[in-house]
């Protein structure tokens, strides 16, 4: 037994994960087809509120709406290339979005091009990060490691919390939502949008208050 008592909550909190994820989600005995779908649409959509945070996105509230069509979907195509290939109740739930949410013009449409661009290296980074072999097994550790590889701030503004909505923390949370696996915090996949905030990315908060965050 771990002498750490938060050592200790963590360890019950992801016992606890585990038994949701294997008695509800990982099996189709328990949920309907239709309410899987259900409940990745309402995934699809926790995740775009997260991302919208990390990258102070102030509009498009709503994910099929008028507003940020641009980001929205370079949002989607940033989650499709961050999800397994087998993921399917996600990939469906992207495929439906598309399907009914307003259609962008052509500014936005280059906008989505640009977005995904600039983006793309953060997220195969962190991709790239989760299968390096030195990575700790332990789910803390691992995610401290993670964070503390990718805390940096490429904003210039003179407010240190501002900045951070220029860091890579959108990409962490992001790949945590499309596999939630590899953080070694379930053994089931399960999405985590939210595992961190941008807090933890400030340059002025040190190596203490990032782990007692």
């Amino acid at each position: 037994m771990p002498r750490d008592p938060s050592a200790v909550t963590i360890a019950f909190r992801c016992g606890q994960l585990d038994a949701l994820a294997r008695t509800l989600l990982a099996s189709p005995a328990h949920y309907t087809p239709e309410m899987r779908q259900s409940l990745a649409l309402r995934w699809l959509s926790r995740t775009w509120e997260q991302y919208r945070q990390d990258r102070a996105i102030g509009l498009g509230a709503r994910l099929i709406g008028a507003e940020c069509t641009g980001q929205r979907n370079a949002f989607l195509t940033l989650l499709e290339r961050a999800l397994p290939v087998r993921e399917r109740p996600f990939t469906r739930a992207i495929r439906l979005v598309r399907k009914i949410a307003i259609r962008s013009i052509a500014g936005e449409a280059e906008e989505t091009t640009a977005i995904v661009a600039e983006s793309m290296p953060d997220l195969e980074a962190v991709l790239s990060a989760l299968k390096a072999p030195a990575l700790s097994g332990e789910p803390f550790e691992r995610l401290i490691s993670l964070i503390d590889r990718f805390r940096y701030s490429r904003g210039d503004e003179p407010d240190a919390l501002s900045a951070t909505a220029r860091t890579p923390c959108w990409a962490l949370n992001l790949v945590a939502a499309a596999r939630g696996k590899s953080f070694h915090l379930v053994d089931s996949p399960l999405p985590f949008p939210g595992l961190v905030q941008r807090r933890l990315f400030r340059a002025d908060r040190g190596a203490g208050a990032r782990r007692a965050d």
